[in-house]
């Protein structure tokens, strides 16, 4: 029996050991390429031979545990990423990328803008940068002109050079090139947010102008524009330079308006409200003249190509004679004209730089001081008058051209009309037309040398700007 007993017990042990080997075997063959479901059943199985009296199945069941914690990384890192790639690019990616690209391309450089958008914005630095107002950095007003050396030229009045920037700090450097004596310096304005904080007579070669300081920063709104015309002198822009990491021009205005004119457009003598008093450029000042403001009105943007004492067949003649060195039309493609003989203002005008969808003709103050009621001479404005809209035509197919007059006299209003209704029938186009304006009357008061004041502006101003939203249909 005893015997019996110990074969029995002999046996016993032998199958047991014989079970836990086994099942060693199996869960080591388990591979880091099986799921995560297997791994648990694995464990499960580790864990019931744990219990095991043999030290040996022990071991191999901690063995095989430790070889499968260490295959989770390789099986649960791909199901995260794969999952979190599923989740997020349906939210991100546009119509455009999933047709294009496939799921897994990354959203970056969907909502990264093109090389050639300019900056959103510009961020303070603590170094002073310089930079070169190029249409890159800076809303470019006006016939601007752009050396060499990347100076911006402000020839006529009101043209201007309008950025944004976040620092504390801001200064220009500008220059001259030729002015026609005393009395004919540039004179230009800045602006900082609106509000004009320098307005300056240029008298010297060079000039560097320290002209914003603030203990914050923020974004801030700058323009730099000329305040006289451009045949007495024109200066320029060299630099700004201030503590940001960027210049950004400001946004272009959809209603684009060109101005054709004399001294009226240019804003002759409007700060000197005395009529005896003659031309200066310390008194004459764009911004407050009604070609401007009519921009203003309508928030567009503008260019003004104006002269004092110029016409269509005659400039300003004060004995009777003829002045046909003084006429628009001569200088019309060009930059500008200036009597200093500046090489900038005779490059040539690249009209594809500024489409106006109106532009406003306003001549015949100074050819009228050569007609003087002269019905021959009547006869010669008016057909030198169609010849000069289909020059402008020529160059500005699409946009409206309002013809006006009237500020500082009508007397030439009637053959200027009939200019524009005989060049209709002429052509039939129609996209032209006439408009009369109020004249100036003592009770407005008067300018140097008999020039309208901003009172008389402004009501022209609001009879163009009533003219061109009833054409354009806006409200």
């Amino acid at each position: 029996m005893k015997l019996k007993r110990f074969i029995a017990a002999f046996l016993a042990v032998a199958t047991i050991f014989s079970v836990t080997a086994c099942s060693g075997n199996e869960t080591s063959s388990v591979t880091s390429e099986e799921s995560s479901a297997t791994s648990e059943v694995s464990k499960d199985e580790s864990s019931k031979e744990e219990e095991s009296k043999e030290e040996s199945g022990k071991e191999e069941s901690k063995t095989e545990t430790s070889a499968t914690e260490s295959s989770e990384p390789e099986t649960s890192a791909p199901e995260t990423t794969t999952a979190e790639a599923e989740t997020s690019a349906p939210e991100t990616t546009t119509t455009e990328a999933e047709t294009s690209a496939p799921e897994t391309t990354t959203t970056a450089p969907e909502t990264e803008k093109p090389e050639s958008t300019p900056a959103e914005g510009s961020e303070m630095t603590d170094s002073i940068n310089t930079f070169k107002l190029s249409e890159d950095n800076a809303k470019h007003l006006g016939r601007t002109y752009t050396d060499g050396d990347g100076t911006v030229w402000l020839s006529h009045s009101a043209s201007a050079l309008e950025f944004t920037f976040t620092g504390t700090k801001a200064s220009v450097t500008v220059c001259e090139d030729i002015t026609y004596g005393a009395g004919s310096e540039p004179r230009f304005a800045i602006y900082v947010d609106d509000e004009r904080v320098e307005d300056i007579l240029l008298g010297e070669k060079e000039k560097t102008i320290d002209f914003y300081s603030a203990d914050s920063a923020k974004e801030t709104k700058v323009r730099i524009i000329k305040l006289s015309e451009a045949a007495n002198s024109i200066f320029g822009v060299k630099s700004v330079s201030a503590n940001t990491t960027d210049l950004v021009p400001t946004a272009k205005n959809d209603l684009k308006i060109e101005f054709i004119g004399d001294s009226i457009t240019c804003g002759y003598g409007v700060d000197d409200e005395v009529k005896e008093n003659h031309f200066s450029t310390a008194t004459e000042d764009a911004t407050r003249a009604y070609a401007y403001k009519t921009a203003m009105n309508l928030g567009a943007d503008y260019s003004l190509v104006s002269f004092s004492g110029h016409g269509i067949i005659s400039g300003y003649s004060g004995d009777g004679k003829k002045q046909d060195q003084q006429l628009v039309p001569t200088f019309y493609e060009k930059v500008a004209r200036n009597y200093s003989g500046s090489k900038i203002v005779e490059n040539d005008w690249d009209f594809s730089r500024f489409t106006p969808d109106v532009i406003v003709i306003n001549l015949g103050t100074n050819d009228n001081s050569y007609v003087k009621k002269d019905k021959a001479k009547e006869e010669e404005y008016k057909l030198a008058y169609i010849d000069f809209i289909k020059q402008i035509r020529a160059k500005n197919p699409n946009a409206f051209i309002l013809c006006t007059l009237g500020t500082m006299g009508n007397e030439l209003f009637y053959p200027m009309k009939h200019a524009v209704d005989e060049y209709k029938t002429e052509t039939g186009d129609t996209n032209v037309d006439s408009l009369a304006l109020p004249t100036q009357s003592a009770a407005d008061g008067y300018a140097a040398d008999w020039h309208p004041t901003e009172k008389s502006h402004v009501k022209a101003a609001d009879r163009v700007t009533l003219k061109i939203k009833y054409v354009l249909g806006i409200e």
